[in-house]
């Protein structure tokens, strides 16, 4: 019977312990699991959905930056036909700036690289790295 009550006493222990980690611990994917963001361009719009349980930081960081306006008035400054688009320099925002520095801009920080079994199909958002992942 004290076998019994001590293991009682421990899982109503450790019960309020779980339900306040799950409480307080971050879940940064299910604020973002829903977010799309939209581009507008001079061709149309992008319509963007996240992959918040696979890179959830760089889903925050995109989604960050969007609403500060970093990429308003961005240019794509990289086209590949077939293959992909890239932009979202800050220095193709300024036409003072030489065109071959721009894809070398950044937002003042990096963020940890999140790799996944995502394939890079046709129509997925990646983000640009550094050759030191």
């Amino acid at each position: 019977m004290h076998y019994i009550l001590v293991s009682m006493n421990r899982i109503f222990l450790l019960v309020p312990l779980f339900i306040m980690i799950i409480v307080l611990t971050p879940q940064v994917f299910g604020e973002y699991e829903d977010t799309i963001v939209v581009m507008e361009t001079n061709s149309g719009k992008l319509v963007f959905e996240f992959f918040p349980d696979v890179a959830p930081n760089h889903v925050e960081n995109f989604v960050s930056l969007s609403q500060d306006g970093f990429y308003t008035g961005t240019m794509f400054h990289r086209i590949i036909d077939g293959f992909m688009v890239q932009g979202g320099d800050p220095y193709t925002k300024d036409v003072d700036i030489p065109m071959i520095r721009w894809g070398t801009g950044s937002p003042g920080h990096t963020i940890n690289a999140e790799f996944s079994n995502l394939k890079h199909d046709r129509g997925i958002l990646s983000m640009a790295r550094s050759a030191d992942p």
